[in-house]
This record gives structure tokens, sequence and C-alpha cells, in this order.
């Protein structure tokens, strides 16, 4: 091949090397008559421009650094002229313009042109040493005169035509001793040979030369291929020979030596050959078989199907070479085979590999059965399983189809496992997977939520173990539904925090009833006496404001006392048919006056909307602590959901805010007594407590739902009140006249109420006895004490206000008796529902209310109740 191929190269390398001359010498002749016609165009352009100016005398330009007063025109008056608007202009001759414009065409356009002579008058226009040839051989009668040079490593070509003295130049030149005709000089052009860079940054030569390169590398390229084709060629038929002997004797020796057993049949299907592993497996002997159809030992074809069966394999039509089929032994024995055939010559000869399966048919038929066992157990067992390969479900029973949704097992097979996973275990269970594919054991039982087609969630438990089945690895999982049993438990486990919820209100509502009294007591005096002191100091408008405030601030008091008892409370104080969509305009009238605009009110109220059964003032306040928490969550402003709806035997409430939202962390502690996320000094933590205890008492539920980011949305549900429901509305007190003066006996063991309640009395025209207990108190009526009424303290040490009461009705049967107490409690509310004429009046209190009530008492009097 080497010496082939380098004679080849040689002959196509002259071949190229010619045409590579040729191309060189064509090129540069082409280049330099291009670069002559340039420089003639030149020429021939600068000549016209000099003429033109020339004929006009030059022309006038304005005076600048660009353009100077030209020194060799000095002697003409008019070389220098001011325009009638005072701009001052400059006479350029035609050399000088001649000689800009060549130097403006250098910057430019790479035409080097210039000006020149033997004798010039400027110095700029002196001849260089090729210049001054050239201007030679004018004087010698020549008119132009070109050379190509090398300039700075490249090629250029130099031209210069003759400049004859026309009557213009007469002038400038005319003491020169010059006539018109005259060769007065010339104008040289320099221009490159050579088209210059292409786009590729080459000149068109290189462009040539690396064509004419290209071109032949492609040639000694397909030389070379060429070549080593034909090389190839003989060493593949080479090989081919030597392979064929190769497989001879491959062939030969698989023949006597491979276990399976091996026929060779002639064109007619009968046997020409058998090897020794046929025989054995048979019980013939090979002269038995030798020449005998294949029906001699076909059991599962008859000998048509046989004789169909081989033609069509001789005539090489698409059937199976590769089939099972059955062999009688000589001894009657079933032999499974599995048969494999080939065609070997156009004669129609056939060779035939027998391999015996009769145990691998057996096994297969075991399989089966266990299978179909497998199978049934799998697809009728009332615990959910399924099997699945890489995540895809590749066989569910019709338990998982239930307790999916899916109806029939078809509608989740070849479906993915993972989406029926809820997404807080999808990691998990991948894990888990990955896990039980690499270490092939059994994995614990996991407790995890899935996720039913209709979108129900499912609280399960899964183990898996793993499977060889053909295909692969496969995983069994087996289910069992822990819905009903994790419900039940969630069921337990919120009843027990409610109870313990409710259980933290009693105790605190029990702490609170204690707190109050004493704390009534106090806001007690303060209230009479401001009260007191704003009677007496009308007039005063400095001092009356000064006692208003305290006036105010002990009402304050007073309403949080009022907000602690109410934890304690178990039911309604003064119930009554109620429209909740009134309640609600009422409060949101409130509310829209005092945004301040901030805020866009939704409010959307369902017409006839079924009354309930409730205290107004406590719902008020209820449903106003709501909204100023969602005003509060929403710092920069936000949109205030208003909703109200019937909702079955209910009445539902909705406030939502579009504000901060609460961590899923914190939502189930917002209704804890104490417990705010707000910063200090902005919040007690007791408004959801009490509106959680206010709807305890309606017999209603509170629901919240809260996403951080996104707002939070609080429902309220009422039982809705039956038709002939009535109020349990406590008597309104009559106003009635105040009555002459009244002798009324104080029983309080509190000191400060036994020093400011008289004092209020007696400003209100009343006479007054005090007695510090309830033990005092009916010792002095049994002695005569004359009374027209008791203000009885409800909690006292020793004989309290409940134990006093009927013993001091039982002296004074017709006795008007007010009981005080700093907490109406159930056992307060029980007492007087069995003395019908007894009132109760709440601590803390002004001197105006204490006035409402006695009047109260007074019409009570005078109308015999």
């Amino acid at each position: 091949m080497p010496r082939t191929f380098l004679f080849l190269l040689g002959i196509w390398s002259v071949i190229v090397g010619c045409i590579l001359g040729l191309v060189l010498y064509f090129s540069t002749r082409e280049e330099r008559e291009i670069a002559l016609n340039r420089a003639v165009d030149s020429y021939h352009k600068d000549l016209a421009y000099r003429r033109w100016a020339s004929e006009r005398g030059g022309v006038y330009v304005p005076l600048n650094e660009k353009t100077p007063p030209n020194p060799h025109l000095s002697h003409r008056p008019d070389r220098d002229v001011t325009t009638t608007q005072g701009k001052t202009l400059t006479l350029v001759n035609p050399a000088y313009m001649t000689r800009m414009v060549h130097e403006l065409g250098a910057d430019a356009y790479g035409l080097q042109g210039h000006l020149t002579s033997l004798h010039p008058i400027r110095p700029e226009n002196a001849p260089d040493a090729w210049e001054r040839r050239a201007l030679e051989s004018f004087e010698r009668g020549a008119r132009d005169y070109s050379e190509v040079l090398q300039e700075k490593g490249r090629p250029v070509l130099r031209y210069m035509g003759a400049f004859l003295v026309d009557q213009g130049c007469l002038a400038c030149h005319a003491q020169q001793g010059y006539k018109v005709g005259d060769v007065r000089g010339g104008i040289s052009v320099t221009v490159p040979v050579g088209s210059g860079p292409s786009a590729l940054g080459l000149s068109h030569k290189a462009i040539s030369l690396l064509a004419v390169a290209s071109f032949w590398l492609m040639g000694a390229g397909a030389i070379f291929v060429w070549v080593r084709r034909i090389v190839r060629s003989a060493q593949v038929q080479q090989r081919m020979v030597e392979e064929l002997k190769e497989r001879s004797q491959r062939f030969e020796a698989i023949r006597a030596t491979t276990p399976d057993s091996l026929w060779f049949l002639d064109r007619e299907g009968h046997l020409q050959w058998v090897n020794e592993t046929y025989c054995r497996l048979s019980g013939y002997d090979r002269e038995e078989l030798l020449g005998q159809p294949i029906s001699l030992v076909e059991v599962q074809e008859t000998p048509e199907e046989t004789a169909h069966h081989f033609a069509d394999i001789q005539q090489g039509l698409d059937v199976e070479h590769r089939f099972r089929t059955q062999h009688r032994a000589k001894d009657g024995r079933l032999l499974d085979l599995e048969v494999t055939t080939s065609l070997l010559s156009s004669k129609g000869e056939i060779v035939a590999f027998l391999r015996d399966i009769t145990q691998e048919v057996q096994t297969s038929r075991q399989i089966r059965e266990s299978e179909a066992r497998f199978r049934q157990l799998f697809e009728s067992s009332p615990a959910p399983m399924f099997i699945h390969r890489e995540g895809r479900i590749l066989h569910a029973n019709l338990a998982l189809a239930r307790l999916l949704e899916a109806g029939d097992p078809s509608a989740i097979l070849d479906r993915e496992v993972i989406p029926f996973v809820h997404p807080d275990f999808q990691a998990v269970v991948r894990e888990r997977a990955r896990a039980l594919y690499e270490s092939n054991l059994p994995a614990q039982p996991m407790a995890m939520t899935l996720i039913t087609l209709k979108g129900r969630e499912v609280w399960v438990e899964a183990q898996s173990v793993s499977l060889d089945l053909p295909g692969g690895l496969a995983m069994l999982v087996f289910v069992q539904d822990l819905t009903e049993r994790r419900r039940a438990e969630d069921e337990r486990l919120k009843l027990e925090t409610e109870i313990q919820h409710a259980q933290k209100l009693d105790s605190l509502g029990s702490l609170a009833g204690g707190i109050a009294h004493d704390m009534n007591n106090v806001l007690t005096a303060i209230l009479g006496m401001s009260s007191l002191l704003q009677a007496k100091a009308q007039g005063d408008e400095s001092l009356a404001r000064s006692l208003q405030t305290i006036e105010k601030a002990a009402g304050r008091g007073r309403d949080l006392v009022k907000g602690l008892t109410d934890f304690a409370r178990k039911g309604l104080q003064e119930a009554r048919i109620m429209d909740l969509n009134a309640m609600v305009r009422e409060e949101l009238d409130l509310l829209v006056r005092t945004s301040r605009q901030r805020f866009i009110f939704d409010v959307q109220l369902e017409d006839d909307l079924p009354p309930i059964m409730g205290e107004p003032s406590t719902l008020g306040s209820a449903f106003m602590n709501l909204c100023v928490n969602a005003f509060d969550a929403m710092p920069r402003g936000g949109t205030l959901q208003v909703r109200t709806r019937r909702q079955g035997a209910q009445v539902v409430l909705v406030v939502a805010d579009t504000g901060q939202g609460i961590p899923a962390e914190v939502l189930p502690r917002v209704t804890e007594p104490f417990f705010t996320t707000k910063p200090t000094g902005r919040g007690t933590g007791l408004g959801l407590a009490m509106v959680y205890g206010t709807m305890k008492a309606h017999g209603g539920t509170l629901d919240i739902q809260s996403e951080v980011g996104k707002g939070t949305r609080i429902s309220l549900s009422f039982p809705a009140a039956e038709k002939g429901t009535e109020a349990t509305e406590a008597k309104p007190a009559t106003s009635a006249p105040q009555a002459t003066s009244l002798h009324i006996l104080v029983v309080d063991d509190d000191a400060l109420i036994r020093s400011i309640l008289p004092v209020m009395l007696e400003q209100l025209g009343h006479l007054v006895e005090t007695a510090s207990s309830g033990l005092e108190a009916i010792r002095r009526l049994d002695a005569g004490l004359p009374a027209d009424l008791v203000i009885l303290d409800h909690n006292m040490p020793g004989l309290s206000g409940a134990e006093t009461l009927p013993r001091i009705l039982q002296l004074r049967p017709g006795l008007r008796v007010l009981v005080t107490t700093g907490f109406l409690d159930n056992e307060l509310k029980l007492l007087l529902a069995g003395f019908p004429s007894v009132l109760a009046l709440q601590k803390p209190f002004t001197l105006a209310e204490l006035r409402q009530m006695l009047q109260g008492l007074a019409g009570q009097g005078e109308t015999g109740e």
C-alpha cells in the first residue's frame, strides 16, 4: 500500500503544482493591471479637479488652520478677501488644492498622490528618487511612467503622469519660463498591489493558495481512501477464507460436543444424522433413526402438519424457527423439547437443535399453579395489596381499589404510586423504596396518608417486601386502613384538648371571680366617690373634668374585671331573641367611622337570616374584638370580609382578613388566656379567649383557619332560635319617681363600701345604718331596727349573703332587699330565682346607677311587687 499510495500522490502533486503556477501567474498579472488602472484613474481625476480650478482662477475657502493663506500667492492683492458678512476667505490655487486633496485621499482611501516637479516652488513638492527618474523620462519625451516596488514589506505600484502647463498655470509659474504645453512636472500615485484582506482576513492570492492546497489535500485524501479500500477488500477476502475454515472446524466441534440433541435432515425430512445426545435421550440407536421420517418420534403434529411445516422452512417463509414440541421416547416417555431449525443450503437440507426442557416445563407448570393460587389469594384478600416496580403499579386487588375509591383495580394499574401519597410523606416513601431495592430486606411498617382518586385523605399503615418477578425486582405492599382508628384517636385528642381548655377557662374564671369581688369593691369606692364629688363640683369645670377622668379610668377597670369574670360564665345572663345582622350592622357602623379609610369593608349579610338566642352586648364585644384583631393583622391596610349565612340549623358569622396570618405552630394556642403574639403593651392575650368563652356560653362553636401571608378566617356558628323561644331576660327596673326618704341598712364586710355607700345614699336623701356582717344585720333587725330597704353584699365571710337573705325575709317578709355583688355567678342566679322580689346590683356602680336602681325599688314598693 505505501508504494502505490506514494506513486499516485506524486502524480497528483505535479498536476496541482502546475495548476498553482498558472493561478499565481494570472493572479499577479491581474492584480498589477487593477492597480495600474486605479492609479491612472486617480491621475485623470486629479487633472480634472485641477483643470476645473484652473479655469476658474482658483477657489476661495474660509480661512482656518486647515486652509491657511498660501505664502506663494502673497504677491496677489486678491489672495485674501472679506465678505459683506465679515467672513474672511483665502484663495486656493489649483496646485494647492490638488496637494490637499492628495492628503485627504491618502488618509481616507489609501491612495498616495503627490504633485511634483524638477523645479518646485514649494519644498513639499520636491520629488523623491523614484519621482525624479520618472520626471527625467518625461524630458526624454515620455508622458507616463510606472513600476512595481516593495514598500514596508508589501508590493505597491507607483505611477506618474505628465503635468502640462495651461494658461491658468502662468499666473504663478510664468517667472519660471514655462509656456503653455510644456511639461511642468507630474502627478504621482502610489497604489497597493492586490485587493487587500478579504472577509477572512486573507488576500485573494492567499485564498487562491489556500484553495489549491485544500484541493490537493482532498485529492490526496481520496487517493488514500481509495488505496486503503482496495487493500482492505483484499484483507476481507483473506479473512473470509480463514473464517470459513474456522467455522467448519467449529461446527465439527459443536456437532461432536454439544450437550443438546442435534439432527441433520434431508429435503424430504428424513434423518441423515443424529448425535449421541439424542440417542441417549430417546433410547434409540443411531441406526434405528437414520433414514426415518420425523413422524417416528413427533407427538404433537401429524405427519401432514410436519411435512407442511418442513416445506415452509425450506421455502424461507415467515415461520417460527424456534418452537416447542413433544417427542415420544422408545420406552413411551414423553419428552418436552425446544427445537431450533436453520436452513443449511439451497438444497433444502435442515439442521435442528433439540434441547430437553422436560424439567423446565414441569417447573413452569408448578410455578403457574403457584401463581394462580397467589393471584386468587391476592385478589380475594380483604386487605388492600398491590405490586409495583420502580414506583409504577403492576397489580392491585379489589380491596385497594375500594380504599382508593377507584371502583375497579384496572383504574389504578400502570399508574405512579407517588401521586397517591400525601406530599408530606412523598420524600420519605421515595427514600424507603430506594433503600428496600438496595438492601432487598423487608421494611418496617410505616404510617402515612394516602390520597384517593376523589381527593379524600386516608390514614394507612404500609409494609413492603421485595419479589423477584419476571421482568425484574418488584415490591409487594400490604396496606392497612387506619382511617377510622385515626379519626377516633383525633376525636379523643380533640375532646381532651377541649376539656383541658375548658378546665383552664374554668380555673381562670374561678380565680377571676375571687379577684373580681375585691377589685369591684375598690372600684365601687372610686366610682362612688367620683360621682359624689362631681355632684358637689358643679360650676368648677376643671375639677369636673378631673373627676370624669377618674370615673372613666374606673369604668375601664370595671370592663377589665367583667372580661375576666366572663371566663367563669356557664350560660347567658340577659339572653333574648336577637337579629345577628342588626348587631353586625351596628358594630360595623362604628368601625367604618373610626377606621380612617385604611381598610376595605367587604360585607355580605344574608337576607331573612333566622334569629338567635344571645346577649347583644356580649356578642357585639366579641365581634368588635375579632375586627380589631383583623385590623392589627393588616398594619398597611387590607380587606375586612364579613359574612352571615344560614347553614342547616346553624347561623354562621364569618370574619376574615387579608393580613399576616397565624403560623401553624401558634394556631392551637390562640384561644388560651393571656397568650398573645402582639408586642408588649399591644394586647392582653384575652381577646380570643373571651370570644371562645362567649361562644361556649351561647352553645356555639369557634373555628379558626389561617395561612401565613394570606390572612385569617374565623367562623362563629350559633344554633338558630326555635320558633316560640322566649328569652330569659332580667326584668328591667321600673322607672318611678323617687319616694320619700328611706331607712336603709347597708350590710357589707368591706370597710371601703361601708364608708362610701352611706355617703352616696345620704346624697340621695336617705337615712343609712351599716352592718359589717350578715349576723350583725340579723341581730339589729331582730332588735327592731327600722328599715325600708336592706342593701346586702353577696360575698361575705362567715354568714354569706345567700345565707343571710332568707333569714332577713323570715324576720320581715315584706322588706325590700337589694343584693350587691362583684361577680354574678350561677349560685346567685338560683338564689334570686327563689326570691322574685329581690333585685341585684353589680359592683362597681356610679351614683346615677344607684339612683336608678332605688327608683325601681321605690316603684316596686308602690305597685306591691
